[in-house]
């Protein structure tokens, strides 16, 4: 049924363009591709049924081509060109695709031997329509280098085939039906060519030194025999493209094909062969005084061959992620692959600042998926250029032109938090500087966003009018939730709690909101216990100043969230000072009795009071560590403990078991006696 069919092709568009995932698309897509390909291809339908489903399948061709559209794939393609069903080797029920009277398209059953019978009769315009939609397909997605490749297949199997019907005469036992669709294949692989050489010329020399050599080759079987017409004049118009190609120099040609091109031009040039000769003798002018056209001094270095590589590469991955406005999530998956494997490799050829703004733009999108992999990507440049993406990151994070929504900065938090993780004892100097100045800044009970303020302003006052309106109308309490009246009065008030608690972390009078000063918080934590050192006692201390004050004036119930990030800050200051001291790293600063014990206090009074139980419970574990820490000081670290083991070391005493006297610094002093 043509509903069945519709209903399947948009549940299939809907599978594959809703999962970023390209290993299904291909899972999905490969056992299909042909008969896709014959909804995609359909010739004369209506304007209602190219909707239903044609557009549907060319999406999904469109989409397997772009992501796996190498020679192995486009092949089967090109060999069942015509395809309306079932393939004509399959041996299973035979059956193909019918446009029906009132339109729309279904499957119907063929009998034995009819799939033979229709595909033995040609139709010119179906067959010219569909090598014109293949090759702007193939134009369209495909890289430069697969339109060359499979150009070149396309050509030699035509000279093949034309050779051997110029050639010698060669006895081949060959039933009819071998014949005429040998003869078939033949008409489609010409009919390419012209498509290809028509629509897209400037992508078929990629392959430079195959296509010369293939050239040669032709032109040196057309001087032991005079090949037809059609096939000389494609060579030259190969040729001509080849040597009016911008990158082109004659050092770049094998000497031994250039010298069997220009004899082969000289010779066809002083035949007899009509637009031929003269084709050649322009071509041969043009080849011997190719190099003198251009000014020397405008040459520029050769690129190696990773860096054009590289370059085909990078090209691919940016049409993949920005080529469409509605690029699928599997190509733009790919295309993310592609440019992080260039990062690996630090290739020469990336522009950072261009990645890097592509990168945030694509991480403002709420696709889970992709944000992970551009997540990723982040992390990688920060290895080799940590200050310009981390403030890449650190502006959408604070979003001075207040264009972001709350989830949005959040992500950019996410990432900063996995850039500090990845850099690890490398976090220092001027990007740690701006992420803690950052963290601090929107942390603090001091952020105001005027933007914010006036929108929440305008909305106060639409409620305002819409509640004074619903008054004078007698509806205002009209609806009732039937939800409510089923619950108990336990539910309801939890429910009730939970309401505030939510409503309360947006932001209020354009103050911050409480979920970002959560999330500062607890990346300042994190960079302090990843590298306390090169955060500096000055960002160190505030940091600390800050959690302490918000812990004993903002005990609102909606802001728990905020004093959990509070006293986690403290636990991680506590734990890079004891990382610390383990690895014997002097830090120059770190936690007085006085300041530990007020720290102290302060948290066993949130422990007793605090309206939160899970601020209460991290309260009682971090005032627990700092005991913990108190006693461990007392102790030598483990670097030193190994380095002399004994009482010799023991903190706040001077023990001398061996007996001989030091001074304060522990250098050994004079002895005096008295001699009788």
């Amino acid at each position: 049924m043509a509903s069945d069919l519709e209903r399947t092709l948009r549940r299939l568009e809907l599978l594959i363009m809703s999962n970023p995932s390209p290993g299904l698309c291909k899972r999905v897509l490969k056992p299909i591709r042909l008969q896709l390909w014959a909804l995609a291809s359909w010739t004369n339908a209506s304007q209602d049924t190219d909707k239903r489903f044609c557009k549907p399948a060319r999406i999904l061709v469109q989409t397997h081509l772009r992501l796996f559209g190498d020679m192995d794939n486009i092949i089967p393609f090109i060999r069942n060109i015509r395809c309306r069903g079932t393939l004509h080797d399959a041996e299973e029920l035979q059956w193909r695709y019918h446009l029906r009277p009132e339109g729309g398209i279904e499957a119907i059953q063929l009998a034995f031997g009819e799939q033979k019978q229709q595909e033995a009769e040609l139709d010119w315009g179906e067959m010219e329509s569909k090598s014109t939609i293949l090759v702007e397909f193939v134009s369209s997605v495909c890289s430069t280098e697969e339109i060359s490749s499979v150009f070149l297949y396309l050509l030699r199997r035509w000279i093949q085939s034309a050779s051997k019907q110029n050639g010698d005469l060669i006895i081949q036992v060959a039933t009819r039906d071998e014949e005429a669709d040998s003869a078939l294949q033949d008409l489609v692989d010409v009919t390419l060519l012209q498509k290809f050489m028509d629509k897209a010329p400037e992508k078929l020399i990629s392959h430079f030194d195959q296509l010369l050599e293939l050239i040669s080759h032709v032109l040196r079987a057309d001087g032991q025999t005079p090949l037809g017409d059609d096939i000389l004049g494609i060579v030259l118009s190969l040729l001509n493209l080849v040597v009016t190609a911008p990158t082109f120099q004659k050092s770049d040609i094998n000497p031994a094909e250039l010298k069997v091109v220009e004899d082969a031009l000289v010779r066809i040039g002083d035949q007899d062969r009509g637009d031929a000769s003269i084709t050649a003798k322009n071509l041969a002018l043009l080849l011997k005084y190719r190099d003198e056209v251009e000014n020397p001094d405008d040459k520029t270095a050769t690129p190696t061959a990773r860096q054009i590589e590289d370059r085909k590469t990078y090209n691919l991955a940016m049409n993949y992620i920005t080529g469409d406005s509605d690029s699928p999530p599997p190509v733009v998956s790919e295309g993310l692959n592609l440019l992080s494997n260039l990062i690996v490799a630090e290739s020469p050829v990336l522009d950072i600042s261009a990645v890097t703004v592509l990168m945030s733009n694509l991480l403002k999108e709420n696709e889970d998926f992709i944000n992970l992999r551009v997540i990723r990507i982040f992390t990688q440049l920060a290895n080799k250029h940590p200050k310009s993406t981390m403030q890449e990151l650190l502006d959408h994070y604070l979003d001075t032109q207040e264009k972001s929504s709350t989830d949005t900065r959040l992500r950019f938090g996410e990432a900063i938090l996995q850039v500090i993780e990845r850099l690890g004892e490398t976090f220092t100097g001027e990007a740690a500087q701006n992420a803690g100045e950052s963290m601090l800044s929107i942390a603090g009970r001091r952020g105001h966003r005027p933007k914010t303020m006036a929108k929440q302003a305008r909305e106060e006052r639409l409620t305002e009018l819409k509640r004074k309106k619903a008054e004078a109308s007698g509806g205002a309490d009209d609806d009732i939730d039937m939800a409510d009246e089923e619950a108990t009065s336990d539910e309801m008030a939890s429910n009730e709690i939970l309401a505030q608690i939510v409503q309360g972390w947006e932001s209020k009078r354009g103050s911050e909101d409480i979920r970002m000063r959560t999330s500062a918080l607890s990346i300042f934590g994190n960079a302090i216990e990843t590298n306390i050192l090169g955060m500096g006692p000055t960002l160190v201390s505030a940091g600390v100043d800050l959690s302490i004050n918000i812990l004993a004036m903002e005990p609102e119930l909606e802001k728990g969230i905020l004093r959990r990030a509070a006293i986690l800050v403290i636990l991680s200051f506590v734990r890079a000072l004891d990382k610390a001291k383990e690895s014997g790293q002097r830090l120059g600063f770190g936690l007085t009795d006085q300041s530990r014990e007020d720290i102290q206090r302060t948290l066993d009074y949130i422990a007793a009071t605090d309206n939160d139980g899970l601020v209460q419970q991290h309260a009682r574990d971090v005032v627990e560590s700092l005991e913990n820490w108190g006693m461990a000081s007392l102790l030598p670290s483990q670097a030193e403990a190994n380095a002399a083991p004994g009482l010799t070391r023991l903190a706040g005493l001077h023990v001398n078991p061996e007996g001989t006297l030091v001074d304060a610094a522990g250098r050994p002093r004079p002895r005096i006696e008295e001699v009788e």
